[in-house]
């Protein structure tokens, strides 16, 4: 069995503009993929 790691994070916003904040552990730096679905 793989290791998964993945996370979710599932909110009600309302429609506009969103930001999102971004940090790794001991303010390292990185690459990070966020993705917005609508969910019905």
């Amino acid at each position: 069995m793989g290791e998964d790691k993945d996370s979710a994070v599932l909110v009600g916003l309302d429609p506009g503009t969103c930001t999102a904040t971004v940090s790794g552990v001991n303010s390292t730096t990185g690459v990070a993929l966020g993705e917005i679905h609508e969910v019905n």
